[in-house]
């Protein structure tokens, strides 16, 4: 009997232990393919600096800065977040939230881009741009073009022409250190034929990073209309 019982306590220790090793990879891999959410404010809400919204440690915030990126958070399971609004005059967060934001069609880490409602202020927009290893690897450059113009750039020695209304990724090349340092200008052509170089500068963009670029909607472009974030 003793040595019956020893057998039965050997097995269900392995079987126990097998449970154990299989949920503790499962917990693992779901937590590595885990789809995460960067979000981007394009405006400035005025009376709302930011946005509050719980994940499943504790409530977090995001800022509503234009174009400050916030740092990247993990999509619940039922892929859908509330979020509420931090009123800036008194710091309270509102009762009831100002956006509810689906993932459901999201299959990988995507940024959010909110800005007003031209129609309505009180309502947030939303645009999702894919930001997986593929969709938008490192060591390269979304570009966005809000404008009316057909914008060209030369990033380095490749002219590129971006489209009025449209995004181009574009990857970059590297040098001997794995990054990109290049020269960089963007140009558009005004009604009287001429060329505005509206934005001239000197890239520094380090391997494991990426940049996206916003060109805002404008008649007449300047460098203030150029905006770059880097992820």
């Amino acid at each position: 009997m003793p040595m019956r019982f020893d057998y039965k306590l050997r097995h269900m220790t392995k079987y126990y232990f097998k449970i154990f090793i299989f949920s503790l990879l499962s917990f693992i891999c779901s937590s590595l393919t885990a789809k995460e959410f960067t979000m981007i404010s394009l405006d400035d809400f005025d009376t709302i600096e930011a946005m509050k919204f719980q994940d499943a440690s504790a409530p977090q915030i995001l800022s509503l800065k234009p174009y400050h990126p916030n740092r990247s958070f993990p999509v619940p399971k039922n892929d859908l977040i509330h979020f509420y609004a931090i009123h800036s005059d008194s710091g309270a967060s509102s009762k009831r939230p100002v956006l509810r934001l689906s993932f459901a069609d999201q299959d990988d880490d995507t940024i959010v881009f909110v800005k007003r409602d031209k129609d309505d202020p009180e309502k947030i927009n939303t645009e999702f741009l894919k930001n997986d290893a593929q969709s938008f690897p490192t060591l390269s450059t979304m570009i966005i073009n809000f404008s009316e113009h057909e914008i060209v750039a030369q990033l380095g020695d490749e002219i590129i022409k971006i489209s009025p209304n449209s995004r181009k990724l574009i990857p970059l090349p590297k040098n001997e250190r794995g990054t990109f340092s290049k020269k960089v200008l963007f140009a558009y052509q005004e009604k009287d034929q001429s060329i505005n170089y509206f934005f001239i500068s000197q890239w520094r963009i380090p391997k494991d990073t990426k940049l996206l670029c916003i060109i805002e909607s404008s008649e007449e472009l300047n460098s203030s209309n150029f905006k770059e974030i880097i992820l």
